[in-house]
């Protein structure tokens, strides 16, 4: 299972993802993103609760989907964050075409970007993660330039304690 954050979405987007049962389908998913050009970020991405999160699940999501959670103030440890920077940062174009192929799958999405968030069900980690872009007022503005890696992350990891404070939340 994956968590997909999807920003920018209108109703009849939101329809759509659960007419076409894109919600079961990871690679349709990104497909249509991809389509309608949504932003988007795989969220927490090392945090595997159902412990089935492997290798090959990484490089399925790295050829996905262009969007990804560095830091997240309720789920993800600073080790999680380091961990994940240096998987994107050895993700060279070229790595990039060798796994499309080993995989059978299309990389949708040539750019990456990073994303960060307090991830806070319980309002236990309220606003101790974010994403900016500097200079920008409209929503449109920050997506587009956050898609192009213009953005930058900042905030808290997760800490174990932050983390058990949550699921007792």
């Amino acid at each position: 299972p994956l968590h997909i954050l999807v920003w920018m979405l209108t109703p009849v987007l939101h329809e759509e993802i659960a007419r076409f049962g894109l919600r079961d389908d990871a690679e349709a998913l990104a497909g249509w993103l991809r389509d309608h050009n949504l932003p988007h970020a795989v969220a927490h991405p090392l945090f595997d609760l159902g412990g089935k999160l492997t290798v090959e699940t990484l490089h399925h999501c790295a050829l996905l989907f262009g969007g990804f959670e560095i830091i997240n103030a309720g789920h993800s440890t600073r080790r999680h964050r380091l961990a994940f920077e240096h998987f994107l940062e050895s993700l060279t174009p070229t790595k990039r075409e060798q796994l499309a192929i080993e995989l059978g799958i299309k990389q949708h999405w040539p750019a990456r970007w990073r994303t960060a968030g307090s991830d806070d069900h319980a309002l236990l980690n309220l606003a101790r993660a974010w994403t900016a872009v500097d200079g920008v007022r409209d929503a449109h503005t920050f997506f587009s330039s956050l898609m192009q890696g213009k953005g930058r992350v900042g905030g808290d990891d997760a800490t174990n304690q932050s983390l058990a404070h949550q699921f007792v939340g």
